[in-house]
């Protein structure tokens, strides 16, 4: 994932990050109307009205620009619950702003809601696990420990939880 500074260190540009924010909102119609699976980095370029070389300046490719369409959901929802739940005294009440929370924002966002579903269900890493999520972390510790040798078999089925 690239930093909010360029290789080089510079900070990007109030255009660069608009152009960024552009591509993103265009990633999240695209997958929210077409899926995961169909939301390559042409269709969602033609979405946004650029050219698919202009997508490559900007993220390293479409696992970089899924991590950033995720980190953005979850950092609006974090965000949303916080301002909500900070403002109460009380746990239950704490929990009661927190539910609520999540559930207005998804049907405020219903758009995001559905491109963040499809990304975690359907991105994977090289070796073919969720790139997001529990699952990937223990399937991943799984195959190391069976790689060395030091997978008993005891304690491997713990249930994971998501990231």
């Amino acid at each position: 994932m690239q930093s909010e500074n360029k290789p080089d260190r510079q900070k990007r540009s109030f255009i660069e990050e608009a152009r960024r924010a552009q591509i993103i909102e265009a990633a999240v119609g695209t997958i929210a109307e077409v899926g995961y699976p169909s939301a390559s980095l042409a269709r969602i370029a033609r979405e946004a009205g650029i050219s698919k070389g202009v997508i490559s300046y900007h993220f390293d490719g479409k696992d970089e620009l899924m991590d950033q369409v995720v980190t953005g959901v979850y950092t609006e929802i974090a965000e949303t619950v916080a301002a909500r739940v900070t403002a109460q005294t009380t746990a239950e009440e704490m929990l009661r702003a927190h539910v609520r929370s999540v559930a207005e924002y998804a049907l405020e966002h219903r758009d995001r809601m559905a491109a963040l579903a499809q990304i975690l269900i359907h991105a994977r890493d090289a070796h073919g696990a969720p790139r997001f999520g529990g699952a990937r972390r223990n399937r991943s510790t799984r195959a190391s420990k069976r790689s060395t040798g030091s997978d008993s078999g005891a304690g491997s089925s713990a249930p994971s939880t998501c990231a």
